[in-house]
């Protein structure tokens, strides 16, 4: 995310923030008892989701810094 040439390290932290916020919530609806199986696979692809978004904004901002 550049900005005026600079890149905007404040919003590559909020949206890492989101991400962590959602997978927290996702993995505590994970420890409800009696989920389906389907439900449970849902679930497990939305982390996975969220675990490559964390991965994706991560390299962004190493890629940042390395500049």
């Amino acid at each position: 995310m550049e900005q005026n040439g600079s890149y905007d390290f404040a919003a590559a932290f909020a949206r890492l923030t989101c991400v962590f916020e959602d997978a927290a919530g996702v993995a505590s609806e994970g420890q409800a008892a009696g989920l389906s199986r389907l439900r449970k696979m849902r679930l497990a692809g939305q982390l996975s989701a969220l675990h490559r978004d964390a991965s994706n904004i991560l390299e962004e901002l190493g890629g940042a810094f390395d500049r």
